[in-house]
């Protein structure tokens, strides 16, 4: 039986080619749109706790920067490997994140 996790917020990348989910448990999907469907391309767990908020880079759209309840944000490429995260001391929401990109 697959787990089951909850979706916590979605993004879709300026350019339309990609969706990505954050979901409970630290996971983050990564789907191609093709048109009228999505494929996944893969879900790995990058966070420690749920992932609350995610945002595609407005002009590098192979770079998200998502937020995580384990109080860390982190900047992951399309591929899904972690290029790097910092502990911010606390929960990140949608507002603060997207606060913190546009900065």
């Amino acid at each position: 039986m697959k787990d089951l996790r909850a979706i916590l917020t979605v993004d879709w990348s300026p350019d339309g080619a990609y969706i990505a989910v954050g979901m409970t448990g630290g996971y983050l999907g990564l789907y191609k749109w093709l048109s009228k469907e999505a494929e996944e391309l893969w879900t790995t767990k990058v966070a420690n706790e749920g992932i609350m908020s995610i945002r595609f880079h407005p002009k590098r759209t192979n770079l998200m920067v998502i937020g995580s309840w384990d109080k860390r944000v982190y900047l992951i490429d399309t591929y899904g490997s972690k290029l790097w995260d910092v502990d911010l001391g606390n929960p990140i929401s949608s507002g603060a994140l997207v606060l913190m990109v546009n900065i």
